[in-house]
């Protein structure tokens, strides 16, 4: 097959061929209801957060207890079922699938609304993060075979944009909804967006076919091979090093910037001040305007320094994470306000950026008929360490401390190491990208 002069390939009319280098037919609109659905997403993972001071004093909470909520209780969940779904997303019809998890997830929000006991609040939790699972590895899979690889990490970028729609959309919660009527209102109100959106992916979505945006010989190959079993996806997996250090690194990206994201409302209400709609918008600012700006500009950035060449994009991975580092520790330690949220807003930027081209890396270096169960796993490590780990360690490190300024020690400690040790981690990366690029290849030639 050429390139330039594409041989036309019999497919299903729900199915296209992507064309040479150019993105799916209902790829930009594919992209928004997606970005929209992460912006749920977001909201619904994130608004507990949002209310974790009331909730701590309605049912008497400890720190621990509190981030058991906010993060373990969500990230095990989701770790649990995060395989089962990256086998799912690898057979089944994505867009039917992604309408079912996501009016899943949203109605578990919406029944957290009406928990009224500590207990029952942690079992919405744990059901949320079990349907959230398979909400962002089926849209990545679905975003990997709509975009070509120099568009990708853009088209990430924009996907992650989500984020800042979902920190708006819990400001606007914060300041309004549980301000006015209490947070079990937040909860019904944050998960009735998701309902309406899942229908709309059900009737209005179109599933791609598998390594469709794959250059030449590839897309037609993807096309033949049937996907593989566990077995061998992790067999192939565990041999490709860069791509199981950019998991790592995301993970401990997510750990640093939840390690702030979870707990900065009670940060800024506790050792600052601030009321609960304030420490809400500033959450949101922070969550929502500047993680969104760092996504959109990492994933611009690194597709335009990257051209063509992965060991760019990586460093310009590492830079972000380096950059990051002291930020968050400053927004944790700094007993000025202004210090501390300019250092959220700058922690915010920079770690969001590397979402982009690291996840688009590690779907670059795998076969099309194992990136549903890559993605999962890199989700799964992402959500464990960054949505699990990392806020519950916060609360565990702030309980040892103790006194008026743990809580400051907790995300301090969490956020550096977490994003010092994700720099290290795209390091290695880049020094085994070429190796996993060469497997790639073996791989395509064999089948």
């Amino acid at each position: 097959m050429n390139r330039e002069n594409p041989e036309p390939a019999p497919a299903a009319p729900a199915n296209p061929p992507v064309p040479g280098d150019a993105p799916a037919p209902g790829a930009w609109y594919a992209l928004a209801i997606l970005t929209l659905i992460y912006g749920c997403h977001y909201l619904d993972r994130t608004v507990i957060s949002i209310v974790a001071e009331p909730i701590r004093r309605e049912f008497g909470l400890s720190d621990s207890q509190l981030g058991l909520l906010t993060g373990l209780a969500y990230g095990v969940s989701f770790a649990l079922a995060g395989i089962p779904f990256g086998y799912l997303i690898d057979r089944v019809n994505r867009r039917r699938l992604m309408g079912a998890v996501v009016v899943a997830w949203s109605s578990f929000t919406a029944l957290a609304g009406l928990a009224q006991s500590y207990a029952t609040l942690l079992v919405t939790r744990v059901l949320l993060g079990a349907a959230e699972a398979g909400g962002t590895p089926t849209a990545m899979a679905l975003i990997s075979d709509l975009f070509p690889s120099r568009l990708r990490s853009s088209a990430l970028g924009i996907y992650y944009l989500g984020a800042g729609i979902g920190a708006a959309a819990s400001a606007l919660i914060a300041a309004v909804v549980a301000a006015q009527y209490g947070w079990r209102a937040a909860f019904l109100a944050a998960g009735l967006p998701g309902i309406l959106l899942g229908f709309l992916v059900w009737f209005t979505l179109r599933d791609v076919q598998r390594g469709a945006s794959e250059p030449g010989d590839a897309a037609a190959a993807a096309a033949r091979v049937a996907p593989p079993g566990l077995r061998e996806v992790f067999a192939f997996l565990f041999r490709q090093r860069a791509v199981l250090a950019l998991i790592l690194a995301v993970g401990l990206v997510s750990a640093g910037v939840a390690a702030i994201g979870a707990w900065l409302p009670a940060l800024l209400m506790r050792s600052h001040g601030l009321s609960l709609g304030k420490a809400g918008l500033i959450t949101a600012l922070t969550f929502g305007l500047f993680s969104s700006l760092g996504t959109l500009f990492g994933g611009l950035a690194a597709d335009r320094v990257g051209r063509g060449s992965t060991r760019r994009r990586l460093w310009f991975c590492v830079a972000m994470a380096v950059i990051a580092t002291p930020a968050g520790v400053v927004a944790a330690l700094a007993t000025d306000l202004t210090w501390a949220v300019g250092g959220a807003f700058a922690a915010a930027f920079f770690a969001f950026a590397v979402f982009p081209s690291g996840f688009g890396t590690a779907m670059e270096l795998m076969p099309p008929q194992m990136r549903g169960m890559t993605t999962a796993s890199a989700q799964v490590v992402s959500n464990l360490l960054g949505y699990g780990v990392g806020p519950f360690a916060v609360g565990v490190l702030s309980t040892y401390f103790g006194g008026n300024d743990s809580l400051r020690q907790g995300m301090a400690w969490v956020c550096g190491v977490a994003m010092a040790g994700a720099a290290l981690a795209l390091l290695v990366a880049i020094a085994r990208h070429r190796d996993d690029h060469a497997r790639w290849t073996a791989h395509l030639a064999a089948h």
